[in-house]
């Protein structure tokens, strides 16, 4: 198996997939097709019911979770989307209990259909009414689910695929092949009007996510970080996967990202994640053959020399470690969380004869003087946890800046004000 060696660099990030690109750039890590990957291909994938992924192979569609190895769980057929007769990924909304998928209609146009669940299938299927879509004058030829080296871009190709749902339901991306369009497939979204009971005229997802070439896939995360896969010139080969963030002042997606942690010289697309991992597919050599789904296993440095070798001659020592544990106005951590604390432990315990920096922050509601002295208290309370499983308390100095270094500036939901709610955990560095 190839591995990717990564740098060594120690970040966590145990937000449901929040910042995967950072939680996963982490030089603790390395990718591999999953256990319950085969020779057939296994594609596309979606978020289903509430932390379960979908998948389909050949024209099986199958359910699973995440397991505490992150590898697929039990592998589950699932009828009622099999009944839908969808191409491409679809779109779940846990509250509506609506889906949103790509099919054929008439002249073979690809459009985005909704349906609702029940316990015993998905009833009232329609076609979504979207404001000024043009028409179409060519046929689709050949699959939605197309790889980048087989054939990324057929000649006429005109329609919806791949959605993806955000802004609570509200706002659908997906891409498309339109003639407004920069070429190819492109990254574009709509917006839902409660009033009209219509979907809004399409709108580019901007110049800093599409280009001349493919982008496809798209998988936003928080309303503020976008992840696609896309065939560019400043890729590793084949499809690869970016990361977009959302810039709440412009109203704009930043410059993408090429997440080299992902990509080979091979494809890569189609990025998903859970609460306890993160998912892909690839065509790469090292797979079981086809397009298989891949899967993040953790680097044991102890017993394999060559990493060991690596970690200590090749590459600095680095660590940060950011924990997000705390609700608003309290200085203890959530109860949930002590599996993460558990791991931190497990890897602080690697670096010998150092002194940890423990930083505590708040979000930026309430006085910043109430904050300041909470978020020392955040800071103080992670160093008290720590003692208490066998660190000394000289080798560890905690700081509280309040609602500075916000990882989310302007944070306006609640998810993105629990972002900034962190402590940091860092090695000393001397001057």
């Amino acid at each position: 198996m190839k591995r990717l060696l990564l740098t060594l660099s120690l970040v966590w990030v145990s937000v449901v997939g929040y910042s995967l690109d950072q939680q996963f750039n982490s030089g603790r890590y390395y990718f591999e097709s999953s256990g319950k990957s085969t020779p057939a291909n296994e594609m596309p994938l979606s978020p289903y019911v509430g932390d379960s992924l979908a998948f389909a192979r050949n024209d099986t569609v199958y359910t699973f979770a995440s397991q505490e190895d992150m590898d697929m769980g039990e592998l589950v057929v699932n009828r009622k989307l099999m009944a839908l007769g969808m191409a491409g990924t679809f779109a779940y909304d846990s509250l509506q209990k609506k889906i949103y998928y790509v099919k054929q209609s008439e002249g073979d146009q690809t459009v985005i259909y909704e349906a609702t669940e029940y316990p015993y299938g998905f009833l009232g299927e329609k076609k979504i009414e979207i404001d000024g879509i043009m028409e179409v004058e060519d046929s689709i030829v050949g699959s939605s689910l197309i790889f980048g080296r087989y054939n990324f871009y057929h000649d006429g190709v005109k329609g919806f695929f791949n959605p993806s749902l955000a802004n609570g339901g509200k706002r659908l991306y997906f891409s498309g092949d339109f003639k407004q369009g920069k070429g190819d497939r492109d990254i574009w979204y709509i917006d839902y009007d409660s009033d009209k009971k219509t979907w809004s005229r399409p709108q580019s997802a901007g110049d800093n996510v599409n280009t001349p070439g493919r982008e496809d896939f798209p998988y936003v995360v928080g309303d503020s970080v976008m992840y696609f896969s896309a065939v560019r010139e400043d890729g590793a080969g084949g499809m690869d996967i970016y990361m977009s963030r959302y810039d709440k002042a412009s109203g704009t997606w930043g410059k993408a990202e090429n997440l080299d942690v992902y990509n080979t010289e091979d494809n890569e697309c189609n990025l998903v994640g859970t609460s306890k991992s993160v998912y892909f597919l690839s065509d790469r050599a090292e797979g079981r053959g086809g397009v298989d789904i891949f899967s993040p296993a953790i680097y044991d440095f102890a017993s394999d020399p060559e990493l060991r070798a690596q970690k200590r001659e090749e590459e600095p020592l680095d660590f940060n470690w950011v924990l997000f544990f705390f609700d608003l106005g309290k200085a203890d951590m959530k109860a949930e969380c002590e599996v993460q604390l558990e791991e931190l432990v497990g890897v602080m315990k690697q670096f010998d004869d150092v002194t940890f920096v423990v930083n505590g922050y708040t979000d930026s509601r309430g006085r910043a003087e109430t904050n300041k002295r909470l978020s020392k208290q955040r800071a103080d309370f992670i160093k008290k946890q720590l003692v208490k499983r066998g660190f000394n308390a000289k080798r560890i100095i905690t700081a509280g800046y309040g609602a500075e270094n916000p990882v989310i500036p302007n944070a306006q939901s609640e998810a993105e004000h629990e972002q900034n709610r962190r402590v940091e955990i860092q090695i000393k560095q001397n001057n």
